[in-house]
C-alpha cells in the first residue's frame, strides 16, 4: 500500500505540473517602438543609441548590428518612422557579413542626414545611384566595407556631399562615370585600396575638389587624362602606389599643384 500510494502521488504531481505549463502565459514578443531603445532580443539582432532617447528627438545615432540584416529588416523603416530628424548616423556591423547593403530609399528617406558613417559591413559593390539622390547628405564616411566595386554612377547625384571617405576597402579600378553630379564635393580619400587603374577623366565631375588620397595603392599608370576636371585640386596623396614616371603635364589645369 505504501508503495502504491508513492507511485499514485508522483502520478498526480506529474499530472498538475503538466496542467500548469498549459495553463502558463506565454511572453508576448512586441516589436520595438523606437530605434533609440533598441536591445538585442529574440526579436532583433541590432542595438541603438541616440544622443536622446525622446520619440522623434534624436539628431545623433549608432547602431551595432549582431545579426544578418537584410534589405528587408525592420530597422530600416524604424529609424525613418521614428527619428527622422537624425543627421548623424553611424553603422558599426559587428561581424563582417552581417551586413551586405544599405536601401537607397532608407537614405534618400532621412531628409535631415548630413553625416552617415557605415564600417566592418560587406557592401562588395556599390550599384547606380546607391545612396538615394539624397539632397541632404554632406559626409559619407565608408571605410572597411569591403567595397570591390562602383558602378556607373554610384556615387552621383548627391549635391550637398562634401567629403567621402572609401579608404580601407578592395577597389580595384576607379572608372569614369563613377563619381557624378557632385558640385560641393571637397574631400576625397581612396587610400589603401587595390586600386591598379584609374580611368581618363574618371574624375571630371570633382571640380570642386581640393585634396585627395590615393596613397597605399597599386597604381602604375597615369595618363595625362587621369586629373582631367580636377581644377581646384591642391593636394594629391600618391606615395606607396607603383608609378615609375610622371609626365610634366599630368596635373596641367590643376590649381596649386
Amino acid at each position: 500500500m505504501v508503495i502504491i500510494a508513492i507511485l499514485f502521488l508522483g502520478d498526480a504531481s506529474s499530472k498538475e505540473s503538466v496542467i500548469r505549463g498549459r495553463n502558463k502565459p506565454k511572453t508576448k514578443i512586441t516589436k520595438p517602438k523606437n530605434m533609440c531603445t533598441l536591445e538585442p532580443s529574440e526579436l532583433n539582432n541590432i542595438r541603438c543609441i541616440c544622443t536622446k532617447e525622446k520619440f522623434q528627438g534624436a539628431t545623433s545615432a549608432e547602431c551595432w548590428i549582431f545579426g544578418p540584416v537584410t534589405r528587408e529588416h525592420f530597422i530600416w523603416g524604424l529609424i525613418v518612422k521614428t527619428q527622422p530628424y537624425l543627421s548623424d548616423l553611424n553603422i558599426v556591423a559587428s561581424n563582417q557579413g552581417y551586413l551586405k547593403l544599405i536601401p537607397e530609399d532608407f537614405v534618400q528617406n532621412m531628409s535631415l542626414l548630413r553625416n552617415l558613417t557605415v564600417s566592418f559591413a560587406v557592401l562588395e559593390k556599390l550599384d547606380k545611384f546607391a545612396f538615394g539622390n539624397s539632397t541632404s547628405l554632406e559626409v559619407l564616411k565608408l571605410s572597411k566595407n569591403q567595397i570591390k566595386y562602383l558602378e556607373p554612377l554610384a556615387i552621383s547625384n548627391l549635391p550637398s556631399l562634401r567629403e567621402i571617405s572609401l579608404e580601407n576597402n578592395r577597389l580595384q579600378a576607379v572608372k569614369a562615370y563613377a563619381f557624378m553630379n557632385l558640385p560641393k564635393l571637397t574631400y576625397v580619400r581612396l587610400n589603401n585600396n587595390n586600386i591598379t587603374r584609374i580611368d581618363d577623366k574618371a574624375f571630371s565631375s570633382m571640380s570642386h575638389v581640393l585634396e585627395m588620397d590615393l596613397s597605399e595603392n597599386y597604381v602604375c599608370d597615369i595618363s595625362n587624362l587621369t586629373f582631367f576636371g580636377l581644377s581646384k585640386l591642391k593636394v594629391i596623396d600618391l606615395s606607396f602606389n607603383r608609378i615609375t614616371s610622371l609626365a610634366s603635364s599630368v596635373f596641367f589645369g590643376t590649381a596649386g599643384i
